[in-house]
């Protein structure tokens, strides 16, 4: 059972990163992104910018490359340093259509954000607020009530089903996992 990292989304749009500012002269960026493996955001020949809520305006990614420990990146609507210190802030966004379907039992991280998690007997925890990775393995952390986060590692060992359909996780914890 694995999951993808990758930014907050809606049914059409994945967030994939954002930009951090500019970087040398010439219009390039600096990019914050999303992904587990933070270079594949230059696999797409396009980002989106724009907010969880705007429409998302097309820009064509001229080349992407790390440079220093920092993903840098030429953009088509970036031409010069005041250019890319506009974009300052903007998020990356690519459409969902864009991405492989994930084998049987991996998932994207955003398919999982908000998903309803109950136990065996029926018992609802909360609802996955986010995940992070550990070296060992992915990190469900669940909102529960009175402001509690539950903390479920996203292996099999726990994590006994996850129906996209129905947007449930069904978990195994062992006793006194969940106790605050």
């Amino acid at each position: 059972m694995t999951a993808s990292r990758e930014g907050a989304a809606d049914d059409l749009w994945l967030h994939v990163g954002r930009i951090i500012g500019p970087f040398g002269i010439k219009g390039a960026v600096k990019i914050d992104s999303s992904l587990s493996r933070p270079a594949d955001i230059g696999q797409w020949d396009r980002w989106w910018l724009g907010t969880p809520t705007s429409e998302k305006v097309a820009t064509r990614v001229l080349w992407c490359q790390t440079r220093a420990r920092t993903l840098v990146a030429g953009l088509e609507s970036s031409t010069c340093r005041d250019d890319a210190i506009r974009l300052a802030g903007m998020l990356l966004w690519v459409p969902r259509s864009l991405l492989p379907v994930c084998a049987e039992g991996e998932y994207y991280w955003s398919e999982l954000v908000g998903m309803a998690v109950r136990d065996r007997s029926g018992r609802v925890h909360g609802r996955v607020d986010h995940l992070f990775a550990t070296g060992a393995h992915d990190i469900l952390v669940i909102a529960a009530s009175e402001g509690k986060e539950l903390l479920v590692p996203f292996v099999a060992e726990f994590v006994d089903h996850v129906d996209r359909r129905v947007g449930l996780i069904t978990i195994n914890p062992l006793p006194g996992m969940l106790e605050a």
